[in-house]
Parts: structure tokens; sequence; C-alpha cells
């Protein structure tokens, strides 16, 4: 695989993006995985992914 920079950023494939779906594609390019919770939910949390006060025990960030 050869990578050539192309001059084009992310915010112009994000404007020239057709509909939601080439959006997506481009989200999904850069690995990014957004989980959305109503937010009336008691509980928030995503299996696998530790959460909270116990994923960084030091308190930095």
């Amino acid at each position: 695989m050869i990578q050539r920079p192309t001059g084009e950023t992310v915010a112009d494939r994000w404007d020239k993006a057709l509909d939601v779906q080439a959006r997506k594609e481009i989200l999904l390019d850069f690995g990014l995985r957004v989980t959305l919770f109503p937010a009336g939910a008691p509980v928030r949390y995503v299996v696998g992914v530790m959460h909270g006060p116990e994923r960084n025990p030091s308190g930095t960030p």
C-alpha cells in the first residue's frame, strides 16, 4: 500500500459527502465508534469497556 497526500482535509470530505451514509463511511475509515445512550438511562456502559474511576486509578487523564 502506498499513501499519498491528496491535499484534501477531513472537513473537505465531510462537506462533499452526499448523504448520511457517505459521512458514516468517513467515520468508519477512521475507526470511530459512537455509542449513544438515552438521557434517562440509569446505567450507561458498554460491555468489554472499563468505565469510571477504575479505568484510571491515578486520576490523571
